[in-house]
């Protein structure tokens, strides 16, 4: 399935009815991509026909599970701290060298990377580490589109799995179907055909903090036909694949994957149950705390 990028774009039609529906479908599949009523609202020119309670009275009837967390890139500070530790650059001095396009501001950076170095952790996140039926070998992960690779020229992200930000005591459930939504089957959440997938049987393999971070991983395992490649899409993610361990340390070596993806995997290679009690701290925290600039 191609990236909803690519999906139909609002048509006049003759028939009001199917206007709507086309605009409230390009809407939501805004929210999906941007996380935020105001981001759409800007992303469109502040000219939408609909008012900021009908928005968020729509995704409450669309079934849409609301973003969490700060409006910070969280792709693109892992990005700025992973490629700071490779570079051994002081943070401004890195932060000097950043693209036009890179949004999040220094004092956000100084104040993440204060949190880490006192081994302070801010904020919830989610991964999930999704394996088809039977196999416990591969999981999926995508390429980051939401934000660009931090260097002239490289337009395209790191790898990871689904992840993002969570409201702190939150159900798991709700945790996982934001992901589902936002970063697996989001053409389906806009169409309002989310396939049915039993949450609570999730298992949670440990938790693993990144950054300022505590990103707690679960396993979800699809029946077969619902791991097509081609029933993917997302407007954060592309060139889905699944990949074993293997294959995620080749890609670190590479700088290509998304600080903590690699702790995740070994978490689910190992199995180590015991761990969930004593949080991992990923091998970006052990590194920037390493740093002496």
């Amino acid at each position: 399935m191609e990236n909803l990028e690519n999906t139909r774009s609002y048509q006049a039609s003759e028939d009001p009815r199917l206007i709507e529906q086309e605009f409230l479908k390009k809407i939501i599949s805004d929210y999906l991509a941007y996380g935020s009523v105001d981001k759409v609202f800007e992303a469109n020119g502040y000219e939408l026909p609909i008012s900021y309670p009908g928005f968020h009275h729509l995704l409450n009837r669309w079934g849409i599970v609301k973003a969490a967390g700060p409006n910070t890139k969280w792709s693109e500070v892992l990005a700025f701290f992973n490629r700071m530790v490779i570079e051994k650059l002081p943070l401004e001095s890195l932060y000097r060298k950043m693209p036009p396009s890179f949004s999040t501001s220094v004092s956000t950076l100084h104040r993440v990377l204060r949190h880490v170095k006192s081994g302070l952790v801010r904020r919830a996140g989610t991964a999930l580490v999704i394996c088809p039926e039977g196999r416990d070998d591969v999981f999926l992960v995508g390429s980051d589109v939401a934000v660009p690779r931090l260097e002239y020229g490289k337009a395209y992200g790191a790898v990871t799995p689904p992840m993002g930000f969570s409201k702190r005591g939150e159900d798991a459930r709700v945790r996982i179907l934001r992901l589902l939504q936002q970063e697996v089957y989001a053409h389906d959440a806009v169409e309002r055909r989310m396939p049915e997938i039993k949450l609570e049987e999730a298992s949670k393999l440990a938790s693993v903090d990144v950054c300022d971070t505590r990103v707690d991983v679960y396993r979800l395992e699809l029946p077969v036909q619902l791991c097509g490649l081609d029933r993917f899409s997302s407007r954060k993610l592309t060139n889905f694949q699944f990949v074993g361990l293997a294959d995620l340390e080749e890609l670190e070596g590479r700088s290509m994957l998304r600080a903590g993806v690699l702790e995740f995997a070994r978490e689910m290679k190992s199995l180590e149950m015991n761990r969930l009690d004593a949080p991992v701290v990923s091998r970006l925290n052990q590194e920037l705390l390493a740093l002496q600039l």
